[in-house]
């Protein structure tokens, strides 16, 4: 009787073990396939900032470059990715493009917006331009287009002092700056000033 006892125990103990065992297993596998999903899943692992325009490095290198909205303690964070004609994503946030900000124009604290990134070349030299949305200053909170411009990809890049698009009717703000080229040359930047307000600018 008592070996018949004592056998139950055992048999009850390593049955209960083995669900346990079993449980924690399964719970892991699930868990590690939820997270295989997750993280493939999870574009922003691949693209760690908001807001961002791409280009082609003009440097030899075949890469690419992506300006994006202030995000992670930086005005203009831009990651490097690709190769010929692959343009891919990076996580890996290389620098800030704009670290002295948007411009003497430029609200203090204020973020930057949706960065429109081109190159062009004049006059035999190769520059980087990035118009941008940011808080006017004194202007209650009023939104504009701004102009920063280098000669270096990563920057550091050097806004004009003045907004390039600010309306003044009302409370309208100039936003997402789109850059096109224009006739002979031109940079145009094409922005929203309303709800069905659109404005162009060449410079």
């Amino acid at each position: 009787m008592f070996v018949s006892t004592l056998m139950k125990t055992v048999l009850r103990t390593v049955a209960i073990g083995l669900t346990l065992a079993l449980a924690v297993l399964s719970g892991t596998t699930a868990v590690s396939a939820q997270a295989g999903l997750l993280d493939a899943a999870d574009e922003s692992q691949d693209f760690p900032f908001p807001g961002a325009d791409t280009i082609a490095l003009h440097d030899g290198s075949d890469q690419y470059i992506s300006y994006g909205a202030s995000a992670h303690g930086r005005n203009v964070p831009y990651a490097v990715s690709g190769s010929g004609n692959v343009v891919g994503t990076s996580p890996v946030i290389a620098g800030d493009a704009m670290p002295a900000g948007g411009g003497a124009w430029v609200e203090d604290g204020s973020g930057i917006w949706t960065p429109g990134a081109w190159y062009q070349v004049k006059d035999g030299v190769g520059r980087y331009y990035l118009f941008y949305t940011a808080t006017h200053r004194n202007d209650n909170g009023r939104k504009c287009i701004g102009v920063a411009r280098s000669q270096n990809p990563f920057g550091p890049f050097n806004p004009e002092s003045t907004p390039i698009v600010c309306p003044d009717k009302g409370d309208r703000w100039a936003l997402d700056a789109d850059v096109t080229q224009g006739p002979e040359g031109a940079i145009c930047g094409a922005t929203v000033s309303g709800p069905r307000a659109w404005s162009r600018r060449c410079r």
